[in-house]
């Protein structure tokens, strides 16, 4: 179904987009890194290779400013049952607190290394 978003993309590496808008082909290539409070961010992860585990980790890290040299802290992580099928998984999450944040995505055969990361602003 999605596979037109990958046409643009390098075919071998994942690629992960957020956007205010719901993610369809029309607004896939509208990637966004600035968000206010409680907007709901919209994401896709996009798989070229296609998935290697049913179960994905979403894991939202905070970056603290009030510390001397930024403390990290898992913000937010949680699993998500995915098809193995699809090459490609559209979620939205929000966040109630400005800050900068990085997302990161594993498959839980793997919780050493994402397969994806992206950073982005809430204010």
């Amino acid at each position: 179904m999605l596979a037109f978003l990958l046409s643009g993309c390098d075919k071998q590496k994942p690629v992960l987009v957020m956007n205010s808008q719901k993610i369809t082909k029309e607004t896939v290539y509208n990637v966004e890194q600035n968000f206010k409070i409680r907007q709901r961010i919209n994401y896709a992860l996009l798989m070229p290779k296609g998935f290697k585990d049913s179960v994905i980790r979403v894991q939202i890290i905070k970056k603290e400013q009030k510390t001397a040299y930024w403390g990290y802290k898992i913000y937010q992580a949680q699993d998500f049952a995915i098809d193995k099928g699809k090459n490609y998984y559209i979620n939205f999450f929000t966040i109630p607190e400005g800050g900068y944040y990085i997302m990161r995505i594993f498959e839980l055969r793997d919780l050493d290394k994402p397969v994806a990361i992206l950073d982005f602003w809430v204010k």
